[in-house]
Order: C-alpha cells, then structure tokens, then sequence
C-alpha cells in the first residue's frame, strides 16, 4: 500500500480523495497490474465479474499469450484464439500465427470487457494483417448474442 494511504492519522482520507467512495456493494478495490502495489494509479473500483477479466497468465502457459492455444485437435501450425464472457467461450478462429491470435484475443477482450480486459503486449503487425483479424472478430462477436 502506497505511504500516502497507510499514514495511520490521514490514510483513510486520502485513500476517499484519490479513490472515492465505494460505488456499490458490489464493488472493492482492483488493481490494474496485479504485481504493482495499492496506489492511486494502479486501483478502481471494479465488481467481481470486471476483476475476473483482470488475470495473468497461468504458470502452465508456455506461449506468452493470453487467450490462444496451438490447435492440436487439427494437428496443424494453426493457432486459435477464444475468449469467455458471462460463462461462455466464444471462438474467435483460428490463426497462422500466435501474435495473430493474441491479437484476436485483444481485439474481443477490447470490445467485450472495456478497461477492465486483459491485454497481450505484441509487436507491431502489418497494417492489412491487423484490418483482416479487425473484421473476422468484429464479425464472430456480432454473432453473439
């Protein structure tokens, strides 16, 4: 916790000025970059559903992405992309390449989560590249109802 909020005579002041008051019951702190401590910049208020899309990657990721698997089941060089929302796995297709994919991946978090999506950090994509997996995604959640 950042000094400013632990100060044991004004901590609990400073922490409603930089934060504001709990907009719900169903709201409690969420820091945006989990391995960052509790300051300003790092919280909001988030519910639980919001905090759940809030995750690193698991320990058995051996990839670097969130969101994306090898495509075992086609024995292919294929990567696929899914992402869940309110308890469904939604498919976002398959990809030639697992930057492709996480891409997807960010695309679907961006559009069905807001601020409160997991993002990969990936290297700079050819410009049609990034059109083409823009519209197979944009297209995948519209069909989602």
């Amino acid at each position: 916790v950042c000094q400013r909020w632990s100060d044991p005579d004004k901590g609990l002041l400073a922490f409603v000025e930089d934060m504001g008051h709990r907009p719900s019951q169903a709201h409690s702190i969420d820091r945006r970059e989990g391995t960052k401590g509790y300051e300003p910049n790092n919280c909001r208020w988030a519910t639980k559903s919001q905090q759940n899309q809030n995750v690193g990657l698991k320990k058995s990721n051996s990839h670097g992405y969130k969101g994306i698997a090898t495509d075992i089941r086609k024995k292919s060089e294929q990567w696929r992309a899914e992402i869940r929302n309110n308890g469904t796995r939604i498919n976002l297709g398959t990809y030639p390449t697992k930057e492709e994919a996480a891409l997807a991946y960010n695309l679907a978090s961006e559009s069905l989560h807001g601020p409160f999506g997991s993002r990969n950090v990936l290297p700079l994509m050819d410009r049609e590249v990034v059109k083409g997996i823009f519209k197979k995604v944009k297209e995948t959640l519209n069909g989602v109802s």
